[in-house]
């Protein structure tokens, strides 16, 4: 720990009908190494219709009540409820180390120019195909990241204020939006191994991980944070690619038909490419063939819901997507 000094940190743990997960990370976060009395768990339930809310309640930890909204609107009335210095976001599909909040805090406090730590959500034992292909053994992760996963964070309190917390407008993103309004105030956010999470929420079939980023793109508009943003980008180079290849077709332009269908399949092998070349395994040729489909799913996916995005004001409730 930072010497004797132990800053009081508020674990907030955002639900959504999480009853078949919530239990292992209350239990992860209950045991925590860090001293019981300098720290508090609060659960947020977004007025979940199944158990989420009973079992969370059967632990001695703070449970409320928030009636709808998306994920941003549920971490910031977590932190309304809260009194930490230090603020730690876990999703309730995730389940932390004994040593999550200890180290992590440690490493927040080592330097005032620190504004965040982050950590990496990782594969539960025993995932199915579509888990492992989405989820690549990772070599080094710099050290000094562009952006947190909304799994696992944490803050000063007086730096998430200073950026007026999460954007509660948004579907999806907003732990990407809160990364860039604290980069841009010009603070460090660190990435630590020690602040992993096993994440059980990750979509096991082709469906589900259709539907998660569908509902991801679906905030694209209101989340943009520019051309620096190449998810966005090469979905929208996926989405007009599309677009270009079949109004082609239809005029017998052969050329300029082959043209297009190569700018579809641009953005996927870019992005695959990079996941398997920052892969710290050798990957097989079904597994590579495996991520290059699952790849060509995530944009055609995103493009959808950049549609959505522009079209639609209504948000996509998060459990409709499971």
């Amino acid at each position: 720990m930072v010497g004797s000094f132990q800053p009081f940190v508020s674990v907030i743990v955002p639900a959504k009908n999480e009853s078949l997960n919530i239990k292992k990370c209350i239990k992860s976060l209950v045991l925590q190494s860090y001293p019981k009395k300098r720290y508090e768990i609060i659960v947020v339930d977004n007025d979940s219709d199944d158990e989420t809310g009973d079992i969370a309640r059967s632990f001695d930890v703070n449970v409320f009540l928030f009636k709808g909204g998306p994920v941003g609107a549920v971490r910031n009335y977590g932190v309304k409820c809260s009194s930490g210095e230090i603020l730690a976001f876990i999703d309730a599909d995730c389940e932390a180390s004994p040593y999550w909040i200890e180290r992590a805090v440690a490493l927040i406090c080592s330097n005032a120019n620190v504004v965040a730590v982050g950590g990496r959500p990782i594969l539960r034992p025993n995932a199915s195909w579509v888990e492992r292909s989405w989820v690549l053994p990772q070599g080094d992760i710099p050290e000094n990241l562009r952006s947190l996963c909304g799994a696992s964070m944490f803050f000063r309190r007086i730096d998430y204020e200073k950026v007026s917390g999460f954007d509660d407008s948004i579907n999806a993103g907003e732990d990407t939006r809160i990364s860039y309004e604290l980069k841009k105030s010009g603070g460090t956010i660190l990435y630590s191994t020690d602040a992993d999470v096993v994440h059980y929420g990750y979509p096991v079939t082709i469906t589900s991980f259709f539907k998660r980023q569908f509902w991801q793109g679906s905030s694209f508009i209101r989340s943009f944070n520019g051309i620096s943003d190449l998810v966005f980008v090469f979905s929208l180079v996926f989405l007009i690619s599309s677009c270009l290849f079949v109004f082609f077709i239809y005029l017998d332009s052969y050329v300029l038909s082959l043209v297009s269908f190569f700018g579809i399949f641009l953005g996927p092998l870019l992005f695959s490419f990079k996941r398997i070349l920052n892969s710290s395994k050798r990957i097989s040729v079904p597994t590579l063939l495996g991520v290059f489909f699952l790849d060509c799913v995530y944009f055609l996916s995103r493009s959808l819901g950049l549609i959505y995005s522009v079209f639609s004001r209504k948000d996509i409730k998060r459990d409709k997507i499971k």
